[in-house]
């Protein structure tokens, strides 16, 4: 019947999409002569399978089509990595003082991470050596200002502060309320200015801090923060008046839950100045630093036009607006203390570093610093100049913007990107309506189905077969090779991503060689590929509504790939106006995905750079393996939803999903046996703790010493049992929190991991001694006043952990929402002092305080240890003891 309706006309058949070729008939004479009964029943056999192949194709065509769509590929990484391989060439140590210098900076570096070294607030290398040092420098500056005054010549005024602070606030993090209490932290705050009270009125604030995480040279996170603060203020008086001051806040007590930021914005009397903020931070080490969060438009528009190299994506202010990235900055606290927007830059390129002896000079590459440099004097000089900064601070839309090639950034708000997206999907749909181009027949109500949501399952489909994949290969890795990914962030798109595409294709065989589905297909008169760009523009139309609905600022990647498609679909549409079908031509793939390709390209690469290296310190809670082959297969799908037409139209999908699929499962075996999670720059951290528990504490009659060892990645501390220097018959997990307050809440990802080893004593262990001063009780409010002193124990940390019906206290104005119990962090800085704080608890019963200390020497036994583990360990080593009070 398909044949008699079609035998006199000379278009190809839609059935030719997935059948062999039909007779062409020029008239019925040629009709009733030729014998076509074995060519329909051909045809009618093969609809009546199953298993038809949806295109048969000869293989040259096939490799062609891919061999080109490679190249593209290939092409446009290149020209994404073109802003990594171009930074700036650093400038000489004996540079003009006009211009910034990344060997000056360097000189600073070198000094504080190799000289002084480790900086931990309430040790002398962070509240005496590093603070001098850094005195000094910035009074060499002040100095020649003076000078340069004397003789007559006009510059900018410098002012130094060192602000001694304490005080306590409320910290959220990891699902855990703190308490954060601060005595003695220091502050060192520089403000240059033209030296008028009208010049002080106003002013941008540059932060970033020179505390380091326990053991942790901290060179990238944040020695070249600071020492280019230091080169910024040198350029700086070397450059004009300014209308609006400059305040450089070298904090002092950042890794101890942005302690110094909250001293400052709170307590300083410069803080009320302070119109927006530039934070500098780092996650990594190199590379470009990242504009990752902005919150001020007069703020992001300096950066975005004035910068050399702008780098940055709201995606990343999106990511880390997730809490899926375990870390803070002090940006949060000058936003929600102060009122203060701004932007906050921050390496992320090799964050395997980030917080381990590895973050040392020599592997943050040349032309990072200067990058920093040239871009943050750029911003804050337009900042600082800028004839409306008073109002910078109640200028906080929410921003989209990305940067192209890290020459420019676009950006608009996000009430813009609503806008324009809603306009876009208007746009689509009239179109629609009235040209009819979705289906380009004439009787879409006489149909069974429409094509578009025929091909919309089918991307879906594809979309559960590649995840159900990458799930189910994870779950075979993490019993073979766990995190064999790990050494490189480029490895899981091989691993994981290739093999997901591939089964993307796969699905796209399997889905539409249904039986139902053919004879359906067979209905229509548009091929597989052009219902596959419909069927991807309706899903992005869904996404960008979507983003627009919850107003996620990476929308922007949806609105440039619904434009980018409506665009290729438009010119086949018009250039296939006269045809029964529309055929797409091969070079609209370029106007269609090269776009958007890149843009997503710069989301799986950000993505993989900051979540692969991140899973080597989120907790053996959290199933890594499996976090990693989702969130790959997820980001390296979307990105790929081009190979989905575009299999169609090279045909043979079932060897091309065996050939992806299986060209990653090869190389993930092979890489069974020539690769190992860790090495020396990618290494697997282990906390190592000598922990004394004093009698009375947990039970214990007599005092406990053990040696606590947990890891924070998925991989068991067994892995190291051949290293440690004493034989452990039997391995004992403890999962006792608080045995981790040191490191709380972080010490939830050690708690199911970690083993104790039996180890002697360290005789000078102490904790804070408290004494009930005084209580008091009024029976009728049923209310119980304590006053308790606490006795300095010389340790720079020490915590307190209680579960009461706390009804106020004399640290905050409020208390914070808990679920298991009070937790008071408390840090001390430059000298000890004793302390106390009055608690009002409801009712009569008695209430345990547990207290520890915790110091950052090593002992006798922790050397052991260290001297046995393999160069691929970072070990972070702790001395706690701990004791228990009731009253």
């Amino acid at each position: 019947a398909e044949v008699i309706k079609r035998k006199n006309t000379s278009k190809r058949s839609d059935l030719d999409e997935f059948l062999p070729p039909v007779p062409r008939f020029q008239s019925f004479e040629e009709f009733n002569k030729a014998d076509v009964a074995s060519v329909i029943a051909e045809q009618l056999k093969i609809i009546e399978k199953d298993e038809m192949p949806i295109r048969n194709v000869p293989w040259n065509r096939t490799i062609r089509i891919w061999g080109c769509a490679i190249l593209v590929l290939s092409l446009v990484s290149f020209i994404y990595h073109i802003p990594f391989w171009n930074l700036p060439q650093a400038q000489p140590f004996d540079a003009d003082f006009t211009v910034f210098s990344e060997h000056r900076a360097r000189k600073i570096v070198e000094h504080l991470t190799e000289k002084i070294g480790n900086r931990i607030v309430g040790t002398i290398e962070n509240d005496l050596y590093a603070e001098q040092y850094l005195l000094d420098r910035i009074r060499e500056i002040q100095s020649w200002t003076e000078s340069q005054r004397q003789k007559g010549h006009q510059v900018p005024f410098v002012e130094i502060d060192v602000q001694r602070a304490s005080g306590a606030h409320i910290f959220n993090i990891m699902s855990a309320t703190i308490t954060n209490m601060y005595s003695n932290i220091t502050n060192i705050v520089v403000r240059i200015s033209n030296g008028t009270d009208a010049g002080k009125e106003h002013a941008v604030l540059v932060n970033s801090h020179y505390d380091t995480s326990f053991n942790t040279p901290g060179a990238a996170d944040d020695a070249v923060p600071v020492s280019t603060m230091i080169e910024l203020i040198r350029v700086l008086v070397h450059s004009k008046f300014s209308p609006n001051s400059v305040i450089f806040l070298f904090n002092g007590a950042e890794e101890t839950l942005q302690e110094g930021s909250h001293a400052f914005i709170t307590q300083h009397a410069w803080a009320d100045t302070v119109r927006t903020v530039v934070n500098m931070e780092a996650c990594g080490s190199g590379g470009p630093e990242v504009l990752f969060q902005a919150d001020s438009e007069i703020a992001l528009e300096a950066f975005a036009s004035s910068s050399p190299q702008p780098h940055g994506t709201s995606f990343a202010r999106d990511l880390f607006a997730t809490g899926a990235i375990v870390s803070d900055t002090d940006y949060r606290i000058f936003r929600e203390y102060g009122n203060i927007s701004g932007i906050d830059l921050a390496y992320y390129k090799n964050s395997y570093v980030y917080h381990t002896w590895r973050d040392t000079l020599d592997i943050i590459e040349e032309g990072s610093i200067q990058h920093l440099g040239e871009n943050s004097l750029k911003t804050i000089l337009a900042l600082s100049n800028h004839f409306n900064l008073k109002n910078a601070s109640n200028d906080n839309p929410k921003l989209v913007y990305f940067d192209i090639l890290g020459r420019f950034m676009i950006r608009y708000t996000l009430f813009t990107a609503s806008a324009l997206h809603l306009f876009l999907v208007a746009v689509i749909l009239i179109f629609a309506m009235f040209n009819n181009f979705f289906l380009k027949i004439s009787s879409i109500f006489k149909m069974e189905i429409s094509p578009i949501f025929l091909s919309l399952k089918s991307i879906l489909f594809s979309f559960f077969v590649g995840i159900l994949g990458s799930v189910i290969l994870a779950g075979i890795t993490s019993i073979v090779c766990p995190m064999i990914w790990f050494s490189n962030e480029r490895l899981p798109l091989l691993f994981y991503g290739l093999p997901s595409v591939g089964a993307m294709v796969y699905a796209q065989e399997r889905y539409f060689s249904s039986r139902n589905r053919l004879k359906k297909l067979a209905k229509f008169q548009v091929n597989l590929e052009w219902m596959l760009f419909l069927g991807l523009l309706t899903f992005y139309v869904f996404l960008l509504l979507v983003c627009t609905y919850f107003q996620v600022r990476t929308g922007y990647l949806f609105f440039a790939s619904t434009l980018c498609l409506f665009l290729a679909i438009l010119v086949n549409f018009f250039e296939n106006s006269n045809e029964e079908k529309i055929r797409i031509a091969g070079w609209t793939y370029i106007l269609a995905f090269c776009i958007p390709g890149f843009l997503s390209l710069n989301l799986v690469m950000a993505v993989l750079d900051v979540f692969v290296p991140l899973t080597g310190r989120i907790g053996h809670v959290v199933y890594a393996e499996f976090v990693v082959a989702i969130i790959t297969s997820v980001v390296t799908m979307f990105s790929s939803l081009w190979a989905l037409p575009l299999s169609h139209r090279a045909g043979n999908l079932p060897e091309i999903s065996k050939i992806l699929a299986g060209t990653g499962i090869v190389a993930l075996l092979v890489s069974t046996f020539i690769l190992k999670p860790y090495d020396f720059q990618h290494p697997k951290r282990v906390f190592i703790q000598h922990t004394h528990v004093f009698p009375g504490s947990h039970g214990n009659s007599q005092p406990q010493s053990f040696m606590l060892l947990g890891t924070p990645d998925e991989i068991h501390m067994k892995t190291l049992r051949a290293y440690l220097p004493v034989q452990v018959e039997s391995w004992k997990n403890y999962d006792q929190l608080e045995f981790w307050d040191s490191t709380y809440p972080f010490g939830y990802a050690l708690q199911k991991s970690s083993i104790i080893v039996p180890v002697p004593a360290e005789t000078d262990t102490t904790v804070p001694r408290i004494q009930l001063e005084s209580v008091n009780y009024d029976a009728s409010t049923d209310l119980r006043t304590f006053k308790l002193n606490f006795n300095y124990s010389g340790s720079p940390l020490s915590t307190l952990r209680f579960q009461a019906d706390l009804v106020t206290w004399s640290l905050t104005d409020r208390l914070p929402e808990i679920q298991d119990g009070y937790y008071i962090l408390r840090h001390v800085g430059n000298f000890c002092e004793n302390y106390r704080i009055e608690f009002v608890f409801r009712g009569k019963e008695r209430v345990k305080f547990l207290m520890s200390s915790t110091s950052f020497r090593k002992t006798k036994e922790t050397e052991k240890f260290l001297q046995s583990f393999p160069e691929w360990v970072n070990p972070t080593w702790l001395l706690s003891g701990f004791s228990e009070y009731e009253f």
